[in-house]
């Protein structure tokens, strides 16, 4: 006999019309799309089977997400909280990443080790994808690849100026 903590949601979602898949998946993750914007009017298909590719992550302060010389493995979209960022050469400033921001991009586009620190200053709620799953995203929805590069372009001017 199947309990219901047996039961896997997705398992429910496959089963259902793309079309209430997506408006379920849209409810599911609407506070996080509402704050990030490259979440934001994307085509049905993207919320109805890639939505859930972005993984909740729930982090105390003070944790640190990525340190300087380390391998990333994982783009972060923060729904909410404030995330310092400390860049290697101390000659640098160190700025914040607020709600809304998107991270990490950066080094796993240039595969190269990680040239920041990044520190979460209070409790924050982010969605993570792997590296795999957002090269996926990359080459399945252009717009979102423009978007990404338009975010990694802007955040290269901003180091260099």
């Amino acid at each position: 006999m199947s309990t219901f903590k047996d039961f896997n949601i997705y398992k429910l979602l496959e089963i259902l019309p793309i079309k209430l898949r997506s408006e379920t998946m849209f409810y599911i993750y609407k506070d996080a799309i509402n704050i990030i914007k490259i979440l934001q009017d994307k085509e049905q298909r993207f919320y109805s089977n890639y939505i859930c590719l972005f993984n909740p992550l729930k982090i105390k302060s003070g944790t640190v997400l990525l340190e300087i010389g380390c391998q990333p493995n994982e783009v972060y979209f923060l729904v909410n909280g404030c995330i310092l960022i400390e860049p290697e050469h101390k000659q640098l400033q160190s700025h914040y990443f607020i709600e809304g921001a998107v991270f990490g991009e950066k080094d796993i586009l240039q595969d190269k080790l990680s040239t920041e620190t990044y520190k979460a200053l209070c409790d924050c709620f982010l969605l993570y994808l792997s590296k795999e799953s957002f090269f996926t995203l990359l080459f399945e929805f252009p717009d979102f690849r423009n978007d990404i590069m338009d975010i990694a372009r802007a955040r290269e001017k901003y180091r260099i100026e």
